[in-house]
């Protein structure tokens, strides 16, 4: 298996991208949407960026499919372990939502919102959030599982609740934690970009739990 691709981006689509990887070979890769966008600002540039891979392999073809994150490409495995759904199929699905959106969806049972893809309709929506809700904690980030969280303010740190629950707290404490400090810091937290916010909730949740 190819694990991943790091090179330099070479050229773009909203369904494909191409990394020259130095050695001569410049690979074409499927991707998402949302993988597409969050590459853009990297074609043509010198940096190089990295996508993670899976390679299928059909009888009468072979396709690299690439992904942002390593989040990303265990959601995509999860959805085209459902019959009937197929590699096209589940990059548009991961193309209309961001990783956490859709996990998000799959948490609040929003079918409605799921069947809103282009051509994916409400029986196959259906089948999708009977099929994966309930797996959501087997889907594996880089270091932990991702975490089925009830309430939807803490979808967005869902990777800071797996992190910490990895150092030795619970993670029903985490949660909770979690959503005191959230309430108790909202304005702070409102003025902070994405990144900043992050970083400032991981800090504090870290003390929350050490004074508790």
């Amino acid at each position: 298996m190819i694990n991943s691709i790091e090179g330099h981006l070479t050229s773009l689509s909203l369904t494909d991208a191409n990394i020259s990887t130095g050695s001569g070979i410049e690979f074409s890769i499927m991707i998402s949407g949302q993988t597409s966008s969050a590459i853009a600002p990297y074609i043509g540039k010198d940096e190089k960026i990295k996508l993670y891979t899976i390679l299928i392999h059909r009888e009468d073809t072979m396709k690299l499919v690439g992904f942002k994150d390593k989040l990303e490409r265990e959601l995509f495995e999860e959805l085209t372990s459902i019959s009937g759904i197929g590699t096209k199929q589940a990059l548009k699905i991961l193309s209309g939502f961001s990783s956490r959106e859709f996990i998000s969806l799959l948490d609040k049972g929003d079918v409605k919102r799921l069947a809103t893809i282009p051509g994916l309709g409400l029986k196959t929506a259906q089948k999708i959030l009977i099929m994966l809700r309930e797996k959501l904690v087997e889907i594996e980030t880089v270091s932990a599982p991702v975490t089925r969280v009830s309430s939807p303010a803490l979808v967005p740190y869902i990777d800071i609740i797996a992190s910490v629950s990895e150092m030795g707290y619970q993670k029903d404490e985490v949660k909770e934690a979690l959503e005191r400090l959230l309430e108790v810091n909202k304005d702070e937290l409102r003025g902070l970009n994405d990144t900043e916010r992050e970083k400032k909730v991981f800090c504090l949740l870290l003390s929350e739990l050490s004074n508790g």
